[in-house]
Order: structure tokens, then C-alpha cells, then sequence
């Protein structure tokens, strides 16, 4: 079994920014390969250190890793999405 790839502490960002997820890092017998779900959230999803569409809800993203073995294991982390609160100033 492989050891468990670590991906950084849960994210917060604002609402239609995007994100390059830093400080991923996995072992195991090269060559390993990189799957990050849901696919949709990233530009390439099969990198390490991917980058996110500009998201516009919070959620659960999961990088999973294979070696050359054919072995794999997954670690999770949140994006959370703040939203400023909009100010209304009616006028006469």
C-alpha cells in the first residue's frame, strides 16, 4: 500500500476567483500519475499542483495518486467560497 499523498490545509477564496493548490506531494514506485475529482473544478486535473476553474461554490476536492504499481490512495481538502455581502443605497 501506498503512503497517503498529502495535499495543504483547506482553502478559502472569493467567489469567482481561482486557485493554484500548492504544497500536494506523493511517494510511491515511479512513475506515479495524478487524478484530481471532481473533474470539472480544474484546467488540468492530472497535475500534482493544479490550477481551478474560477469557482463559485465551496467544496470537497480529491487528489488521487497510482503508482507504477498500479497501487493508489486519496487525501481531501475544502475550498471554501466566501461571498461579500452586497449593500444596496436606494436614492430618490
Amino acid at each position: 500500500m501506498n503512503p497517503l499523498p498529502t495535499v495543504n490545509a483547506d482553502l478559502t477564496i472569493p467567489y469567482g476567483a481561482s486557485v493554484t493548490i500548492s504544497g500536494a506531494s506523493a511517494s510511491g514506485i515511479e512513475p506515479l500519475s495524478y487524478f484530481w475529482s471532481p473533474l470539472s473544478a480544474f484546467i488540468d486535473n492530472t497535475l500534482l499542483n493544479p490550477t481551478t476553474i474560477n469557482l463559485t461554490e465551496s467544496a470537497i476536492y480529491t487528489l488521487t495518486v497510482t503508482d507504477g504499481n498500479g497501487c493508489s490512495n486519496e487525501d481531501q481538502m475544502e475550498i471554501i467560497i466566501t461571498v461579500e455581502e452586497l449593500s444596496v443605497n436606494p436614492t430618490a
